[in-house]
């Protein structure tokens, strides 16, 4: 029986203390390509019944993914989801519970540097999330604590603040800047 081991030590700690099981086995009939799937209501079945295993898919929608692999319970995606771009970067690497995103959610730009990272608890955005430009220089830099956000910070592609605020019982405070958008950016300028 093949062996499905793919967790950080971050991950199997969490893990751990929640309950989940740090490896998944399947058989060999437990995995799957996406393609033998039907999905209705954010559901997998497999010939009308809820599927459980391991989801493999070759070819995906999104032109700069080639390949996913992603864990389904009694229909509903849990687990690990992660999506490679050619070269076996990896594209996103999220955690689901239930079939909703939990945990801590990563993206990365084409050149394999992190483009965002962001922790959802119970369903809500919770704590620091941040998204960098290409070159791996900070871009936004927000502070969550139920979905809401309570600080940020945006940077140009140099490092220079453009926004840097608080919001405390429903008031802006700090630098809010003229606008959080860059309209045109120069490769040249983002690469160094």
């Amino acid at each position: 029986m093949p062996m499905r081991c793919e967790w950080s030590i971050l991950y199997l700690v969490v893990g751990l203390l929640l309950g989940i099981p740090s490896c998944t086995s399947y058989e060999k009939s437990q995995v799957i390509n996406v393609k033998n799937l039907t999905v209705k209501d954010n559901q997998y079945y497999l010939n009308d019944a809820l599927y459980s295993g391991l989801v493999i898919d070759d070819v995906s929608g999104d032109p700069l993914i080639v390949r996913e692999e992603f864990q389904v319970v009694n229909g509903l995606l849990e687990g690990y989801r992660r999506q490679w771009m050619e070269g076996e970067v990896l594209r996103t690497d999220k955690y689901f519970m239930a079939g909703k995103e939990e945990g801590i959610q990563k993206g990365y730009h084409t050149n394999g540097k992190l483009s965002f990272e962001y922790s959802i608890v119970e369903g809500k955005r919770e704590g620091l999330s941040l998204e960098n430009y290409p070159n791996g220089n900070l871009h936004i830099e927000a502070l969550y604590h139920k979905d809401a956000i309570i600080a940020k910070k945006i940077f140009d592609p140099r490092g220079v603040t453009l926004t840097n605020y608080i919001i405390k019982k429903g008031r802006y405070y700090g630098f809010l800047g003229s606008s959080g958008c860059i309209n045109v950016l120069n490769e040249r300028y983002l690469e160094n």
